[in-house]
């Protein structure tokens, strides 16, 4: 049983079949770099029937992993995201620099000089 939930799982707002809920936990365990806990978490619920309710189930699931939108990307509990896929993350100074590389390459002339 890990310390702290070691990554986020995409199950909320997901299919809520325990099944579901578990191979997504698993999964995003996986993807995270924890294969040895994916197969502890499978272990306590499915071969040890640590849990013998759907409740018991997610607290332990949760144990492991912290809970997010479905859809959402697993991630290391701590980690932020990938930044080149953060929208958040957007600067000005980017726009700006793209407009000076864009007026650096313009010859200054017509466009139309074929015309």
């Amino acid at each position: 049983m890990p310390a702290h939930q070691l990554c986020t799982a995409p199950i909320i707002g997901g299919d809520g079949n325990v099944y579901s809920v578990v191979g997504t936990c698993r999964d995003a365990l996986r993807r995270c770099g924890f294969s040895e806990e994916s197969k502890e978490l499978v272990d306590r619920i499915m071969h040890k029937h640590e849990a013998d309710s759907y409740d018991k189930a997610l607290v332990i699931c949760m144990e492991y992993c912290e809970p997010v939108g479905a859809g959402e990307k697993s991630h290391k509990c701590g980690d932020p995201e990938d930044p080149e896929e953060d929208v958040d993350d957007y600067d000005d100074e980017d726009e700006d620099d793209v407009y000076d590389d864009y007026v650096d390459e313009d010859d200054g002339g017509d466009d139309d000089e074929d015309a």
